[in-house]
């Protein structure tokens, strides 16, 4: 009742957080979403009550939404898809929703329904050539935290790719099926900033060489050390120096020794890099494998929304 009277008093809401609410029912929640019709902004993150049924009424009636957090809930895929009905969802947070498997996406895809069942399904995916994701319409999607969806696979990505032109931020953890063909059509079609890819055993080295070659526009890179070898994270990092590689804790930058303004120390000894824009961070306090030159290690590290407008926290 107190969420309905707050939606009553404030019809012009743009941002609403309701993280943590645990004394909120599922028919409150559902019944109050549609109040709010000029959301922007939502997060929702552990929050007990959230179901596929708020979802499907927040689709409905939060037609403006821009922004989902969605972080630790009971939501399966059937309500995260009918998400995909709003023109403007532009991020989108379902990190630890043990629920949610990745099957989503296909509606996101503009993928048909299959003929039986009427249902998506990943494992349909078989039966539509991959070049028919070149013809599908784009969705609106910018930031997408996918993190332990355990049916996200390389042919998934094969077809989300094409179909996110938009898309900056993206985060794979431990979605083990990921593996090099996924990241590959992610770097060809996504013009990506951020990636995360930590626990993806599957990811290696062929993966750096893509985003090398065509993600120009990438800023950082996260992953797991489990198939990337020392010379091509060297190599990586010499071709990318603008690129924040961050391997199994610590974030990897290349510093050129004769820039201006940086003051580069042996990794060994080194407490900290100082730069002219003020942005330092700790370096790493031991590292086993022999510092490069030009390079040197600072963390730990992880991506950051920190920069986004978003509801996420």
């Amino acid at each position: 009742a107190s969420l309905l009277s707050m939606a009553g008093c404030l019809p012009h809401l743009v941002s609403l957080s309701l993280r943590q609410w645990s004394q909120l029912s599922s028919e409150t929640l559902a019944e109050s979403l549609p109040a709010f019709t000029r959301l922007r902004r939502l997060n929702l993150s552990l929050v007990p009550a959230l179901d596929d049924h708020a979802l499907e009424a927040l689709a409905s009636h939060c037609t403006q939404l821009q922004s989902l957090n969605a972080n630790g809930t009971r939501v399966t895929d059937t309500g995260v898809g009918a998400l995909a009905r709003l023109p403007w969802l532009s991020e989108l947070c379902l990190h630890n929703c043990e629920n949610v498997a990745g099957d989503f996406l296909l509606r996101f895809c503009a993928l048909p329904t299959t003929p039986k069942t009427g249902q998506l399904s990943i494992d349909a995916l078989h039966s539509f050539p991959v070049e028919e994701a070149n013809s599908r319409p784009s969705n609106s999607l910018q930031y997408l935290s996918l993190s332990h969806c355990s049916r996200v696979t390389d042919r998934l990505l094969q077809f989300l790719a094409p179909c996110s032109p938009l898309l900056r931020r993206l985060r794979l953890d431990n979605c083990t099926a990921v593996s090099d063909p996924g990241i590959t059509a992610l770097a060809k079609h996504c013009r990506l900033r951020e990636l995360s890819v930590v626990g993806c055993p599957q990811v290696s080295s062929e993966s750096l060489n893509m985003l090398e070659q065509h993600c120009t526009t990438l800023e950082a890179l996260s992953l797991g050390r489990h198939k990337i070898r020392e010379v091509h994270r060297q190599a990586f990092l010499a071709a990318r120096p603008d690129v924040a590689l961050c391997l199994c804790g610590k974030t990897w930058v290349h510093v050129p020794a004769q820039q201006e303004g940086y003051q580069v120390l042996p990794l060994q000894a080194s407490n900290q890099v100082e730069s002219n824009t003020q942005r330092g961070a700790p370096a790493a306090e031991s590292e086993p494998e022999e510092a490069s030159a030009g390079m040197t290690a600072v963390g730990p590290a992880a991506l950051s929304s920190s920069s986004s407008s978003s509801a996420f926290s």
